[in-house]
């Protein structure tokens, strides 16, 4: 739900990768890459925390092809190259693959990739793709050697803010105020349209704020670097949250009044220090940088 978002920009630059991994990992995207302002080719690959990581790779032009993988050695290029000509062996029209062709693409150039069990491809005519891979592998024996160049690298995918992001961070708000309050607190009927626009986006919420850059110097404490973090706050008869992810990209929520015969603290939350892979409570936390 953040593919496309500002959150994700933040996540490719600085990580963390899946459940907090500090290793690659990412959505497969199409990279331009150009030499002295002159577009040279496409590839294929992942941006994870700053650096681009090539995936195994065919480039299928209309009179030859090339391979392209993140591979330390010539001679382990070559492996690679290996087994990935016995997979696409196995590629026929009932496989399955993700179409990630950039609009507009017209050219005749194809790219095939293969990362984490999926292939990939880039094809302005899907008729061709079978019959060029084909053509591929009947001629895998007569490829030529290994060259090496150095290539100016961009990424022309567009960022945008949505509802849809709102949500996201909305949904982060809610599973937080259940953990500080319990399944019935937040399966209370006051919470009913909030998380109903959670799930579906209906009806409209205006109970929040548009994208808002947090600066170090509006925070009443310094949180750890980059760290993501939400606090539940009780404004009169109000549930009200603020979630910030990255130390930098903040909303902040009206959930519903609270409950008849409850009550809340007037400040709590939890702070993700994914850096350090450290959770703290929001008053575990006060109290450790107070000492």
């Amino acid at each position: 739900m953040t593919h496309a978002s500002i959150v994700w920009l933040c996540r490719a630059f600085s990580g963390p990768g899946k459940r907090g991994s500090k290793k690659p990992s990412g959505t497969v995207r199409v990279f331009n890459y150009s030499k002295n302002n002159k577009p040279e080719k496409l590839s294929l690959g992942i941006l994870s925390m700053g650096k681009i990581y090539h995936i195994p790779q065919i480039i299928i032009t209309h009179d030859s092809f090339s391979f392209t993988d993140e591979c330390s050695s010539d001679n382990e290029l070559m492996e690679s190259f290996h087994k990935y000509i016995s997979k696409l062996s196995g590629f026929k029209k009932d496989s399955r693959f993700t179409n990630i062709t950039p609009d507009g693409y017209s050219e005749d150039t194809i790219l095939i990739g293969f990362y984490r069990k999926r292939w990939y491809v880039v094809c302005s005519d899907i008729e061709k793709l079978y019959s060029r891979i084909e053509v591929v592998i009947k001629s895998k024996d007569s490829i030529g050697g290994i060259s090496h160049s150095t290539l100016q690298a961009s990424l022309n995918d567009k960022i945008q803010e949505s509802e849809v992001s709102d949500r996201v961070y909305a949904k982060i708000a809610f599973n937080v105020l259940c953990k500080l309050c319990g399944k019935d607190f937040v399966s209370n009927k006051t919470f009913d349209k909030f998380r109903q626009w959670v799930v579906t986006g209906e009806p409209q919420n205006d109970n929040w704020i548009n994208e808002h850059v947090c600066q170090a110097s509006e925070l009443p404490i310094s949180f750890p670097e980059e760290s993501h973090w939400c606090l539940i706050l009780r404004n009169l008869n109000q549930v009200c949250a603020i979630v910030c992810l990255y130390n930098r990209l903040m909303r902040k929520f009206i959930i519903g009044e609270i409950p008849k015969g409850y009550n809340i603290h007037q400040l709590d939350g939890y702070i993700c220090d994914w850096k350090n892979h450290i959770e703290y409570k929001f008053d575990d936390y006060i109290n450790r940088i107070i000492k």
